[in-house]
């Protein structure tokens, strides 16, 4: 009993909320628009953007291998994937998100077994499928480089 009312002190109801956001942050994101997914077009080639937004119009069961989780436990409802191949395009539609208060949800392979790849709301996916190059591999440390 005393555990928990020292627990309660230390940290109040919604003390989490400030510290890690809430819904209501949320709802303060920008969703994807037709004029984002012409912004994307100057940055990547058409091959690399799934959207069902104009002027892509990819079919809705096309996105749904990114807006599910592995398990299919977790669904989301997000209307555009963008696949970078560098990093330089990375930063680009990064800065471009942030400016324009859209939210990013970064995927590598979507093999992970608690959702935490699987859009909210309608973010933006950010598939790293096709940055798969290595320029160099230490098999001691485990450690590879990419190529840029």
């Amino acid at each position: 009993m005393l555990a928990a009312r020292l627990t309660a002190l230390r940290f109040p109801p919604g003390a989490g909320k400030a510290a890690f956001g809430s819904a209501a942050s949320l709802r303060r994101l920008s969703p994807v628009a037709d004029q984002d997914i012409a912004h994307f077009l100057d940055i990547l080639p058409a091959s690399s953007v799934l959207s069902t937004l104009a002027p892509i119009s990819s079919l809705p069961h096309e996105l749904d291998q990114f807006n599910a989780d592995w398990m299919h436990r977790f669904h989301g409802s997000a209307t555009t994937v963008l696949k970078p191949k560098t990093t330089q395009q990375i930063s680009k539609i990064l800065k471009w998100c942030n400016d324009r208060r859209i939210g990013v949800v970064p995927q590598g392979g979507n093999t992970g077994l608690v959702g935490g790849s699987v859009p909210v709301k309608d973010e933006l996916i950010l598939s790293l499928s096709n940055m798969n190059k290595i320029r160099k591999f230490d098999p001691v440390s485990g450690e590879y480089f990419p190529i840029p």
